[in-house]
């Protein structure tokens, strides 16, 4: 492992983790966005956006510390050099990772879902709850 890493594996891991995470960082939880919506005169759908946002932000943080997980299994896998216990340990950790991060988006799906169906549900918003309707 220390040899992989002194021989340039550590800029292709580098490389691996910024493409694969690049796209996730952009989509999902919005860090310039105020974690708390309101300040003043807060109102039920304030608490509702609140939930939302703390939800969409622990969301953001399972993808990438699944993603990281997936390719520090990935390299436990490439540098077993045949070692069947280290293969082994390299699919588990990669399978455990994608269990966990699907079992994290099914209980986003469910939640988030309860959320919107508490505002009053618009079809055509399911995942954003607007406290401002037009």
């Amino acid at each position: 492992m220390i040899k992989f890493l002194k021989n340039g594996g550590l800029k292709i891991v580098t490389l691996f983790l910024t493409v694969l995470i690049a796209p996730i960082a952009k989509a999902g939880w919005d860090p310039s966005k105020p974690l708390v919506p309101c300040t003043t005169n807060c109102t039920a759908c304030d608490l509702l956006v609140l939930g939302q946002n703390i939800i969409d932000a622990i969301n953001f943080a399972a993808v990438l510390i699944a993603v990281g997980l997936i390719v520090w299994g990935g390299v436990v896998l490439l540098t077993s050099g045949g070692n069947t216990n280290a293969v082994k340990n390299g699919k588990n950790i990669m399978t455990s990772a994608l269990i966990g991060l699907a079992i994290v988006l099914c209980a986003w799906l469910i939640v988030n879902t309860a959320l919107w169906l508490l505002n009053g549900g618009d079809p055509g918003t399911w995942d954003q709850i607007d406290c401002n309707p037009k």
